[in-house]
């Protein structure tokens, strides 16, 4: 094996390790905010802080549901009710991506 197949292997090996550590955390920091969103959080930094976690594993329904849950249990904090407002309307803006997505890829296959 030549030098630079070694050096791509261990880059290649390397990055595979990057990539199953940040799978990792990212599984880890799950778990810990469907057990906090399980408490019903009424704080909106810890709502915020899960509405990054959530966004980044595409999990925005979790977030509609975390929200809700906070403003029913007080449903005078306008900044829960934005909260919950804010999360529906990115939930559903994800889904409408989808299904422009979905309608575009039909429309090509109908073309081929």
């Amino acid at each position: 094996m030549t030098c630079v197949a070694q050096l791509l292997q261990c880059l290649s090996w390397s990055a595979q390790q990057s990539v199953a550590k940040q799978c990792l955390k990212l599984t880890c920091t799950m778990q810990i905010c469907d057990e906090v969103r399980n408490e019903t959080p009424t704080d909106e930094q810890i709502l915020s802080t899960m509405t990054m976690v959530y966004r980044r594993a595409n999990r925005m329904q979790d977030m509609s549901a975390a929200y809700a849950a906070a403003s029913a249990a007080h449903p005078r904090d306008e900044l829960l009710l934005k909260g919950v407002f804010t999360s529906y309307a990115r939930q559903d803006l994800r889904n409408a991506n989808i299904s422009i997505a979905h309608l575009g890829m039909g429309a090509t296959n109908k073309l081929l």
